[in-house]
């Protein structure tokens, strides 16, 4: 998924006033990804048993959650941005960004799984 994203910033690189069709079909592709994703985590077998388990990481588990919407949203603006003419460096700025706040979003689940099995 992310490897997706640096790709697009890549092909990204020069601003055209056209759309970007390439872009669209691929950030349509990262938004089922990432949808299909979060419902994984946000299985009761998953983020369900974390809280359930261990109560005093259901605020972490809530947190992520909510990031999840929070990414959500941010790959549906880059999907209209996409497919409006120009704004194409602007475009590859926000790809960046959202790769980042994805990375930082896994860390945290990181995290919280190395807390929920005790791990260092």
């Amino acid at each position: 998924m992310l490897e997706r994203m640096r790709e697009l910033f890549i092909a990204l690189g020069d601003d055209q006033d056209e759309p970007a069709p390439g872009p669209r079909a691929q950030l349509d592709a990262l938004a089922i990804q990432l949808r299909v994703h979060f419902a994984a985590e946000e299985d009761p077998e998953y983020f369900g048993t974390i809280a359930a388990e261990c109560p005093a990481l259901g605020g972490q588990v809530e947190n992520l959650q909510s990031a999840h919407a929070a990414l959500l949203r941010a790959a549906e603006h880059l999907r209209t941005l996409a497919a409006a003419p120009g704004g194409r460096r602007v475009l590859a700025l926000l790809i960046t960004r959202l790769e980042e706040d994805v990375r930082a979003h896994e860390a945290a689940e990181g995290r919280l799984l190395s807390e929920f099995f005790g791990l260092p």
